[in-house]
C-alpha cells in the first residue's frame, strides 16, 4: 500500500514540475533587430511574432525574450506580455486570450538583453501571436527592441511580424528575408491544467482500486 501511494505521489511531483520548450528561436542572430523603442518613444506599440508550436503541451509558463540595444545609457522600462489567436475569418490576430500584469522596471543595459516573462499556465493554441507592449521607458536613450533570428529550432514561424501602433488594425509586416521578420523568443509549456487533472483522477482511480484489492 506505501509503495503504491509513494509511486502515486512521486508521479504527480515530477508531472507537476515537467516543462518543455515548445518554441525557440534564439540560435541564430540576424545581427539586427526591430526598433520597438526607438530613442524618441517612451510607450511602444504592441508587437509580436506568429508562430507554431511543437510537441503537445500547450500551458504556457514562460516566455523568454532576446531585445538589442544600440546604446551606452542604462535604464528600464515596463512591459505588458500578451497572447493573441489568429482568427480564422481574417487570418489576422483576435482578442487577447491572456494579457499579463505589468512587469515593471525590465533593466537594459548595451547589447543584447534577455527578458523572462513567468505566465501563469495559459492554455493556448497551435498557432498564436505572442505581442510586447512597452511604457515608461527610463533612461536607456537609443534604439531598442526585439531581436531578429531565424530559424527556429523548436516550433516554426513565417517570414512576418505583426504589429498595431496605439489601437489601430493589425499590420503584418515582412522584409523579404532581409532580415527574415521573425523575432528571438522561447516559449515554455506544460500539460493544460484540465490534462493535469484526467491524469491526477486516473491516478486516483488506479490507487483506490490497488488499495481495496
Amino acid at each position: 500500500m506505501k509503495r503504491i501511494l509513494l509511486l502515486a505521489t512521486l508521479f504527480v511531483s515530477t508531472f507537476s514540475v515537467a516543462q518543455t520548450v515548445v518554441y525557440d528561436n534564439t540560435t541564430t542572430s540576424l545581427n539586427n533587430n526591430f526598433p520597438l523603442l526607438p530613442d524618441w518613444r517612451t510607450h511602444s506599440a504592441e508587437v509580436g511574432d506568429e508562430v507554431h508550436l511543437a510537441g503537445s503541451q500547450r500551458g504556457v509558463v514562460n516566455l523568454k525574450l532576446l531585445f538589442w540595444y544600440r546604446g551606452a545609457e542604462s535604464g528600464s522600462f515596463d512591459a505588458l506580455i500578451r497572447f493573441r489567436p489568429i482568427m480564422e475569418s481574417t487570418q489576422a490576430p483576435g482578442a487577447a486570450l491572456f494579457t499579463s500584469d505589468m512587469f515593471v522596471g525590465m533593466p537594459v543595459v548595451a547589447g543584447m538583453n534577455e527578458y523572462n516573462f513567468a505566465i501563469p499556465n495559459i492554455a493556448v493554441p497551435d498557432r498564436l501571436v505572442w505581442t510586447i507592449e512597452a511604457f515608461n521607458r527610463q533612461g536607456a536613450a537609443g534604439e531598442l527592441g526585439p531581436a531578429y533570428f531565424h530559424a527556429p529550432t523548436v516550433g516554426s514561424s513565417d517570414d512576418w511580424f505583426w504589429q498595431s501602433d496605439l489601437g489601430s488594425e493589425w499590420i503584418n509586416y515582412s522584409w523579404g528575408g532581409d532580415p527574415y521578420a521573425n523575432f528571438a523568443a522561447t516559449i515554455t509549456a506544460v500539460p493544460e491544467p484540465a490534462t493535469v487533472l484526467g491524469i491526477l483522477t486516473g491516478i486516483g482511480i488506479f490507487t483506490r482500486r490497488r488499495l481495496k484489492a
